[in-house]
């Protein structure tokens, strides 16, 4: 597989994950402000016990520890 489509793979991941991501961040601000750090950890581990999303997370996260352009789309 060549690195252009390795790219592209983990970009469609990244924008995949964002709106996951983004919809469990914004379930987690709908509740008391007190709970918002708890709520805040429940949604992170839900989805990262999601079997479908887990994959994906392990991905990112790996091609941010491993090069410059996975660390860059990570911030």
């Amino acid at each position: 597989m060549s690195e252009t489509v390795e790219i592209d793979e983990r970009s469609a991941a990244v924008d995949t994950l964002g709106g996951v991501i983004g919809e469990a961040g914004a379930a987690a601000l709908e509740g008391p402000r007190e709970q918002l750090t708890e709520s805040a950890l429940r949604a992170a581990f839900a989805l990262w016990e999601d079997p479908e999303v887990r994959p994906k997370l392990l991905g990112i996260l790996q091609a941010a520890v491993n090069s410059e352009e996975g660390a860059e789309q990570m911030r």
